[in-house]
């Protein structure tokens, strides 16, 4: 905890101290025995990330619903984690919380990456990721390491790993005017051409992907 609170005073961030609390004890062994990673951003609220990534298979949806971190709802983001789990009982996970309010998200991992068919087969996947299948395979996009849910902005993201995208400037470029966005700068393009992660965004509430973002490893 000493560490969380150093890096949110570093990031400007207010600590909520018993929110954070809860959830580190209620995923203690997690915190305290697999990789834990920090992230903050550029926007104008500061806040600072918290996450534990591990491949031990369990079930943090169900430990946040127990906990009263998550309130179990009508919308189709309350299912995924459940449709994973039930399809790769061996997925590994990472939950992410904000420590100025409480949990956000949860990933779930998957050693052997899912096609991009059964992701878009899983009754919980929005229309408008399955409408974006043929487009995926357009661009090679057919394995998925990764699949997200944020639970504050009911969104999902689909992960392709590097290797598993085209990875040139042209091609890039192309793959994000082709989903729906304006036509990237040179620079960018490079940047975008190095990535070794790409994910787009996607609601159940649109038909459009929401936005596409590129990681890269910093210097």
């Amino acid at each position: 905890m000493a560490d969380i609170k150093a890096a949110a005073e570093i990031a400007g961030a207010p600590c909520q101290d018993d929110v954070v609390w809860a959830i580190l004890n209620a995923y203690e062994t997690y915190f305290s025995e697999d990789a834990v990673a920090f992230r903050i951003t550029t926007k104008a609220t500061p806040e600072l990330n918290v996450r534990y990534q591990t491949l031990r298979p369990h079930d943090p949806y169900a430990i946040a619903l127990e906990h009263g971190f998550l309130k179990r709802v009508n919308h189709p983001a309350h299912d995924v984690v459940t449709e994973l789990r039930a399809k790769r009982p061996d997925a590994g996970f990472l939950i992410d919380i904000g420590v100025t309010h409480g949990f956000e998200k949860i990933w779930g991992f998957f050693a052997t990456p899912l096609s991009i068919e059964e992701v878009c087969a899983l009754k919980s996947t929005p229309q408008s990721l399955r409408s974006h299948l043929d487009l995926f395979k357009h661009y090679g996009l057919n394995w998925v390491s990764v699949v997200g849910v944020d639970y504050l902005s009911h969104t999902t993201n689909p992960y392709f790993m590097k290797g598993s995208f085209p990875n040139s400037p042209e091609i890039a470029a192309q793959m994000v005017v082709d989903m729906g966005f304006e036509l990237p700068s040179a620079e960018d393009n490079n940047f975008n051409s190095g990535a070794f992660v790409l994910y787009p965004t996607f609601t159940w509430d649109s038909s459009s992907v929401e936005r596409v973002s590129f990681a890269c490893v910093g210097p």
